[in-house]
């Protein structure tokens, strides 16, 4: 079978393409501040295998024990524009509630029981009716101002990073936070609000982006991320030696989500994985 002269001629014009794009000179990333400390142990959803999730309840108890370095959690838009911590559009997974967040005020939501569904073995429920409720980030930094924290911005609205960011300055907490989206043009908005002085992770695109990039070994084409936040899936994206040291060529910090074995932390952080996330922080 012949091979059509368009398709010879393609293949002559990208192989001298893809050779030019790996020696292309790879960057650094050098945005400030980075954490001084430890930061390996982050409790995604502030432990939500053992405590009532994203609840201010948890983190004192993640905190205050010592059971992790970072706290994790997702924020909210109410309809009267506090910025809340929890993971769901809506309350009805978490609470004795239901409705959308973004529907409802912060005093609606303040009514809702935020450990009525918590359960461990399926059939009790040891923290309903103990006072715990969904809270406005500002109280977390408040009660806790100690802690770091891993924020995940859900909503798109730009109103919402701008008080995102407000809080962060206000509590002087830049040093203390990582901050991001799933969503690029939100992320956009978290660096244009903190002028880059606040660290945010990176959305899908760039991240999958990144990976492609030193997959084919064209690394110099693509600006570097700070901070990698990426789902433990092997299959699709397995954490090798050479993937951790093209990462700390650049200066890339990598976290990876969600890790519920043992091992599996074990084997990460002989990897040289700068963070895992897990539900339950005893795993450390």
């Amino acid at each position: 079978m012949r091979i059509p002269r368009f398709f010879i001629f393609i293949l002559f014009l990208l192989i001298p393409i893809y050779f030019y794009l790996r020696h292309i000179p790879i960057l650094k990333n050098n945005l400030i501040p980075r954490f001084d400390e430890l930061e390996f142990r982050i409790a995604h959803r502030c432990g939500k295998s053992i405590l009532p999730e994203n609840t201010l309840f948890a983190c004192k108890e993640i905190f205050q024990k010592n059971l992790a370095d970072i706290l994790e959690m997702d924020v909210h838009l109410t309809k009267d524009s506090h910025l809340v911590v929890i993971h769901d559009a809506i309350v009805d997974r978490t609470t004795n509630g239901s409705g959308k967040v973004a529907e409802l005020d912060y005093a609606e939501i303040l009514k809702l029981d935020a450990g009525y569904a918590f359960t461990e073995d399926g059939k009790t429920f040891p923290y309903r009716g103990k006072g715990i409720h969904i809270l406005e980030l500002e109280e977390f930094f408040r009660e806790l101002p100690n802690a770091k924290y891993y924020i995940e911005l859900k909503v798109k609205e730009p109103l919402a990073a701008e008080i995102l960011v407000a809080l962060i300055e206000k509590y002087k907490m830049q040093n203390k936070v990582y901050i991001g989206s799933v969503s690029e043009s939100v992320n956009e908005n978290l660096r244009k609000n903190s002028s880059n002085k606040i660290l945010v992770f990176s959305g899908l695109m760039h991240t999958g982006k990144w990976y492609l990039a030193y997959l084919l070994g064209i690394r110099g084409i693509i600006h570097p991320p700070a901070i990698m936040a990426i789902p433990d899936l092997p299959n699709l994206m397995p954490i090798t030696e050479n993937f951790i040291r093209a990462t700390k060529e650049q200066n890339i910090k990598v976290h990876i989500f969600t890790v519920n074995d043992k091992k599996q932390i074990q084997k990460f952080q002989s990897l040289g994985v700068d963070g895992v996330m897990t539900d339950n922080p005893y795993l450390f």
